[in-house]
């Protein structure tokens, strides 16, 4: 089978590549195709190349690739089943105070939430056991770790500013986007998430090579830099761990392993969830779309006000797999605990359509703006979600940028201008 994970691999990816060149543009289903080799051919591949004892090729497994390449086929379908009526978004005109007022709530949310551990830094020091849900102190402004995300919007937004080459407020925007990095780290350090530092750097990465293409970089330079900018940002992701602890100056032993080793550990969660998927749906009938579905509403409430009582797809498949925390589920894992063997084929078809959506989104075509921002933002989630695929998570992963766009389009609407 390591021959067909690897032709896998390199013909969406090479096909991919000559596809962004040839039509001069980066859509969002460029990335979500290399993403899904990535997870269903690349991944595989390094783990069986590892030898990892997670990794026994038998019939599941063949049956289980089977079925991603039936998702890949039905994402394209549901892709080009929906229709390609532009959607606009207005590009505004105070992205500057949106960004402002988004770091002032930050903050503040920052200051409240982290009280009952004892102030900003101390809390640095339960970030694992929360991540976990093992803390012992009972924090009533739990909800408000909702929020914290927001200073990645604000970067976003002053990263924008800065690119537009203006000199008024320029030193000023400066150094607000330095400070909203700096409240963004600390906000990775809570969420104790490698992840988000990824997401993190690709999207202003992103944000900085559609700014090139405005200007009229070549096409072919600006895949030659997201090829070696994403292998960066990769590295950096799966040593995460240990940047994380000389920030917070914890001591550590750095292990030797090699970067093979790496990438399998830190993706090797996706084998493991598709052996879990693929047991469930040959020992039980029940179908778990009814308990992803109705937990979503439960991502936006205060836990602290009402529990979520459904049991949804990752904390299930931990249920499974055993240990602390959640066991996350890529999409085609989380289709079959839903949907059972229909899964592979009903998920990704909506999906695809989920990927027209964002793709019909109008951009600027002469400068980086706010609609360009939002397009890049959904497409880095949407590219995340084929890995890391439940409803809970992604409405909470994208709650930020809900809360984002309100106070963009309240201010917008108000015509505040201060510049």
């Amino acid at each position: 089978m390591i021959i067909l994970f690897l032709i896998f691999f390199l013909l969406i990816v090479s096909f991919e590549i000559v596809n962004i060149i040839n039509s001069n543009e980066i859509k969002c289903i460029n990335l979500i195709r290399i993403i899904y080799a990535f997870c269903y051919g690349f991944i595989p591949l390094i783990v069986y190349i590892n030898k990892s004892d997670i990794y026994k090729i038998d019939s599941n497994s063949f049956l289980f690739f089977l079925f991603s390449i039936i998702g890949y086929l039905f994402l394209n379908i549901g892709y080009l089943f929906k229709s390609s009526k532009k959607i606009k978004i207005k590009k505004g005109h105070s992205i500057f105070l949106t960004a402002n007022v988004c770091l002032i709530i930050v903050v503040i949310m920052i200051l409240i939430w982290t009280k009952p551990y004892g102030g900003v830094i101390k809390a640095l020091d339960y970030a694992n056991i929360i991540r976990m849900g093992i803390s012992k102190i009972n924090n009533p402004y739990s909800f408000l770790l909702r929020f914290f995300s927001l200073s990645l919007f604000c970067s976003y937004l002053y990263f924008i500013e800065l690119l537009k080459k203006e000199k008024k407020y320029k030193y000023i925007k400066l150094m607000l986007f330095f400070f909203s990095i700096m409240i963004s780290i600390y906000t990775m350090l809570i969420n104790d998430s490698r992840i988000m530092i990824g997401f993190y750097l690709m999207t202003l990465m992103l944000i900085s090579i559609f700014d090139k293409k405005k200007e009229g970089v070549p096409l072919k330079i600006i895949v030659r830099r997201v090829a070696i900018y994403s292998f960066f940002i990769l590295v950096i992701v799966i040593n995460a761990d240990y940047l994380y602890k000389i920030v917070k100056g914890v001591a550590f032993e750095v292990e030797s392993t090699s970067f093979i080793e790496k990438v399998s550990s830190e993706f090797s969660f996706i084998i493991e969830a598709s052996k879990n998927s693929m047991n469930y749906v040959f020992a039980s009938n029940k179908l778990r779309i009814i308990d992803d579905v109705f937990s979503i509403p439960f991502a936006v409430l205060p836990s602290s006000i009402i529990k979520n009582p459904f049991v949804s797809v990752w904390n299930f498949n931990s249920s499974i797999a055993g240990g602390y925390g959640q066991s996350p589920t890529d999409i085609i894992s989380t289709s079959l605990y839903e949907l059972s063997f229909v899964g592979p084929v009903i998920v990704p078809f909506f999906y695809g359509m989920f990927i027209k959506i964002i793709d019909n989104i109008s951009r600027s075509k002469n400068e980086i703006n706010y609609q360009d921002v939002i397009f890049i933002i959904l497409m880095i989630f949407a590219a995340k979600f084929i890995i890391y695929f439940e409803y809970y998570n992604a409405i909470a992963n994208l709650f930020f940028l809900f809360i984002g766009h309100i106070i963009f389009k309240l201010i917008n609407s108000k015509k505040i201008k201060i510049y």
